[in-house]
C-alpha cells in the first residue's frame, strides 16, 4: 500500500528521486502521515510541516527538541540541556496528546504515556513530518494534538559515504558516520552510527521546595550512542520487502534527592511487505516493536527499572478506483507491556483498531472522510472520525475546513501504579474544528490556520483530605483556541525569509486558568543568505510568558533568543559549519528552577562522497 510508512515503494521512489533530481526537474514535496497514503503537500487536507535532512543541516540542530521548536504550533518545555526531559506541546494540548512514530512504528513509554524525543539521535534522521490537529480516526489513541513521524536514513541508487565530527560548549563532542547505496538491482540500504558525549552543566537551581527539590551542585552529563540500518528489496515491480532498525543507548544525569541518573535504551525495529495485488488494489503488511527502557539510579545505588515494549502489526488495503477516488481499509494491532521493579496491578494490555478512509476530488473540491473503531482490553470501545473539505478558490488561494474527534488512553501509571492508579479511568476525548487558508502571492508562500480543540475527561490527581492520598480522576475540561501563520519569502540575490507565528489560548474551562508550561505566543523568524560557497543565517525565537502550575501562581517570563549560523563548502566533499546560539546570553526558563543554556558554540566538519 502507498501508506505513511517508509517501506512503501511509491514513497521510497519519491524520496530517492527528489534527492537526486536537478532543480529544473525537482519533484513536489510528498507527505504520507496526514492520510496514511502519499500525497503532495499542496493537496493534503491537514496542517503539516516537513523537515528535510537539508533543513536539519542548515539549522545545525543537535537534538530533536531543538529542530522541532521551530515548527509552528509546537512548544517545547525542557529541564535543561541535552539529555534532560523535554515536554512537547502541540497546539496547546498535553504532552501525552502527541503521537510519535519512527518509520511507521509507534513509540513511547506505556507507563509514562510520553515519548522520549530528547533521547532520540537526530543524526539518524532523514526526514520529519509534523501533522497538527486530531488524527485518531487513522491512528487511534494519543493523536489529539497531532502526529510526528520520524523517518530514519534511507538508501539511494548512488553510493554515498559520510563522516562528520562536531564539538561545542560544555565539552560536547559528536562523531557521525554512515553509508547508503544500492546492493544490486532493486535493493537499497543504509547503515549509520553516531556517538555523542557532553559534560553538561548544573541544570537545576538549588531549591528544596520546587524544581528538582534538592541542592545538588554538579554537572549533569549525557552520552548517547546510536545505530540504525534500513534495507528494502524489490522482488519485482509488484512486490517489495523491507526492514529497519534503530537503537540509541546511553546515560543521562540529572538532579534529585532520590534518583539522579538513568541508563536508557530507545529501540525500534520493523518488517514490511508491499504487494500490488491488482491494478487498483495495493496492500501492505507491517510488524514491529518499540522499546523504552530506563534503569534508574540514586547516587550510585539502583532504585527502579522501567522496561516497556509496544508490539505492533498493521494491515492496510488501498483501493484506487481512479485518479480522484480512493478507499483505504485497515487494521492495527498494538500490545503494550511493562516489565518493572514496580509491581503494577496489570502489566500488559492490547488494542485493536479498524478504520476506513474515503477520498474524492471533483472539479475544484477535495473531500476526505475517515472513521475508526478501537477495541481496548482495558477501557472498551472508542469511535473517532474526521471529515475535511477543501476548495480551490484560484490557483493562488485554497480554503479548507475540517472537524475531527480524538481520544487518549490513560497510561499504566494513571491506571495501575500501586497506591496511586485508578483502573476506572476513562480515555480523554476531544473535538477539533479547524479552518485553513493557503496560497501564493508573488514570491511569498503563506498559510493560516484557525482552530478550536475542546478536550474533556482530562485526567488529574485529586487530593483526598480524608486519608491524605492522591487519586487520578477524569475531572477537567479544556478549550484551546489558536491561530497559526506561516510565510516564506524568496527574495532576489539569494535572500530568503522564513517566518511563523503561533497564538494559543489553552484554558482549563473549570478554573479559567492557562494550562501549565505552555507559551501563548511564539514567533520564529529566520533570515538566510547564500554567498557563493557560504551560507549565512540568523534565527530569532521569541516566546511569551508561561505558567509553571495549574493555578497560574508561578510565572515564567517570556524571552527572545538570537542564533547565528554559517556554513562554508570547502570543496565538493567537505563542508565546515559553525553556530552561536543565544548570542546575547539570555537567562530564561521553560520549566521552573531549571536553567537553560546561555551562549553556546558548535563547530563541525563533514565529509560526503558519492561513488
Amino acid at each position: 500500500m502507498k501508506t505513511l510508512y517508509f517501506g512503501s515503494p511509491v514513497l521510497f521512489s519519491v524520496l530517492v528521486s527528489s534527492a537526486f533530481a536537478s532543480e529544473a526537474t525537482q519533484l513536489p514535496d510528498m507527505v504520507v502521515t496526514a492520510s496514511r497514503t502519499p500525497e503532495t503537500v499542496e493537496s493534503t487536507l491537514a496542517a503539516i510541516t516537513i523537515i528535510q535532512r537539508a533543513d536539519i543541516e542548515r539549522q545545525q540542530a543537535t537534538s530533536l527538541p531543538e529542530v522541532l521548536r521551530s515548527v509552528v504550533g509546537v512548544d517545547i518545555s525542557q529541564s535543561g540541556n541535552a539529555g534532560q526531559p523535554a515536554s512537547l506541546f502541540m497546539r496547546g494540548s498535553n504532552a501525552s496528546h502527541v503521537l510519535v512514530m519512527i518509520d511507521g512504528i509507534k513509540i513511547g513509554s506505556p507507563t509514562l504515556g510520553l515519548s522520549a524525543l530528547y533521547l532520540l539521535p537526530l543524526s539518524e534522521v532523514e526526514r520529519i513530518e509534523v501533522v497538527r490537529g486530531a488524527r485518531s480516526s487513522l491512528y487511534g489513541s494519543e493523536a489529539i494534538g497531532g502526529v510526528i513521524q520520524i523517518f530514519t536514513r534511507t538508501g539511494s541508487p548512488q553510493t554515498i559515504s559520510q563522516l562528520k565530527l562536531s564539538a561545542g560548549s560544555f565539552r560536547t563532542w559528536q562523531v557521525e558516520a554512515g553509508i547508503q547505496g544500492s546492493a544490486g538491482e532493486g535493493t537499497f540500504y543504509n547503515l549509520s552510527a553516531s556517538s555523542l558525549k557532553s559534560r553538561g552543566f548544573d541544570t537545576c537551581k538549588p531549591d528544596l521546595g520546587a524544581g528538582c527539590f534538592t541542592d545538588e551542585p554538579d554537572r549533569d552529563a549525557y552520552r548517547n550512542t546510536a545505530f540504525s540500518g534500513k534495507i528494502r528489496h524489490h522482488l519485482n515491480q509488484d512486490v517489495s520487502l523491507g526492514a529497519h532498525f534503530l537503537r540509541a543507548q546511553g546515560r543521562t544525569e540529572y538532579d534529585s534527592s532520590f534518583q539522579n541518573q538513568a541508563d536508557f535504551v530507545q529501540q525500534v525495529w520493523g518488517l514490511s511487505a508491499d504487494v500490488q495485488a491488482t491494478n487498483i488494489w495495493e496492500l501492505r503488511l507491517q510488524a514491529g516493536e518499540s522499546r523504552d527502557d530506563a534503569d534508574n539510579f540514586g547516587h550510585g545505588l539502583a532504585q527502579a527499572v522501567f522496561n516497556t515494549k509496544r508490539q505492533q502489526f498493521s494491515w492496510v488495503n488501498e483501493i484506487n478506483f481512479n485518479t480522484d477516488q480512493q478507499l483505504i481499509l485497515g487494521y492495527d494491532y498494538l500490545r503494550d507491556r511493562a516489565d518493572s521493579t514496580t509491581a503494577y496491578i496489570e502489566d500488559s494490555r492490547k488494542n485493536e483498531g479498524f478504520y476506513g478512509q474515503y477520498r474524492d476530488q471533483f472539479e475544484r473540491w477535495r473531500f476526505q472522510l475517515a472513521l475508526r473503531h478501537d477495541k481496548n482490553q482495558q477501557f472498551g470501545h472508542q469511535q473517532t472520525g474526521n471529515i475535511a473539505l477543501a476548495y480551490e478558490v484560484s490557483k493562488q488561494l485554497r480554503a479548507r475546513l475540517s472537524y475531527a474527534t480524538a481520544f487518549n488512553a490513560p497510561s499504566f501509571n494513571w491506571l495501575y501504579y500501586p497506591g496511586f492508579g485508578n483502573a476506572e479511568l476513562s480515555p480523554e476525548k476531544s473535538k477539533n474544528l479547524e479552518l485553513g487558508l493557503s496560497g501564493q502571492l508573488a514570491n511569498v508562500t503563506w498559510s493560516a490556520q484557525l482552530y478550536e480543540n475542546k478536550v474533556k475527561d482530562l485526567i488529574a490527581s485529586i487530593f483526598n483530605p480524608a486519608d491524605g492520598s492522591f487519586l487520578p480522576q477524569n475531572v477537567h475540561k479544556a478549550r484551546i483556541r489558536g491561530l497559526e501563520l506561516e510565510a516564506r519569502w524568496q527574495l532576489p540575490e539569494d535572500w530568503q525569509i522564513n517566518a511563523n507565528l503561533a497564538l494559543s489560548n489553552p484554558k482549563d474551562q473549570d478554573s479559567e486558568k492557562i494550562l501549565p508550561r505552555r507559551a501563548r505566543q511564539t514567533l520564529n523568524l529566520e533570515l538566510v543568505k547564500q554567498l557563493g560557497k557560504t551560507r549565512l543565517s540568523a534565527h530569532l525565537l521569541a516566546q511569551g510568558q508561561r505558567y509553571e502550575d495549574s493555578q497560574n501562581s508561578i510565572k515564567l517570563a517570556g524571552y527572545g533568543l538570537l542564533n547565528l549560523r554559517a556554513a562554508y563548502a570547502l570543496n565538493e566533499h567537505w563542508t565546515l559549519r559553525g553556530k552561536i546560539d543565544n548570542i546575547f546570553n539570555k537567562d530564561y526558563e521553560t520549566a521552573y528552577r531549571y536553567t537553560m543554556p546561555g551562549r553556546t558554540f558548535w563547530l563541525s566538519i563533514q565529509y560526503q562522497g558519492k561513488h
